[in-house]
């Protein structure tokens, strides 16, 4: 198999999973969550605080307020997963904060 082949194959594939890797909308539900965990900050592309449930889900906040941000700090969090967003850390599902309450 030469390279142009390869490349060729290569691409097919990419055109027919793109689709499965990205959805479009909010959560399955059009509705919120609320989640108990932990601020958590993580050591990966250069840095970021992600929320770990107490039941080991992880969430990536898209907008965590500052006060917020302290590593092992308990919270309750209200939210929208965010399906349509894509991020560049690769780790936990993205979700767009709409209350913070410290525990």
């Amino acid at each position: 198999m030469d390279m142009r082949s390869l490349l060729w194959g290569l691409t097919v594939l990419c055109l027919i999973f793109a689709p499965a890797a990205v959805s479009c909308g909010g959560d399955d539900k059009g509705g919120t969550i609320t989640v108990t965990g932990t601020i958590t900050y993580i050591e990966l592309e250069g840095g970021f605080y992600g929320i770990i449930a107490d039941g080991g889900e992880k969430y990536f906040p898209l907008n965590l307020d500052q006060q917020y941000q302290v590593n092992g700090l308990k919270v309750r969090v209200e939210g929208k997963i965010r399906k349509d967003v894509m991020t560049t850390t690769m780790w936990g599902t993205p979700l767009e904060i709409l209350k913070t309450e410290r525990l």
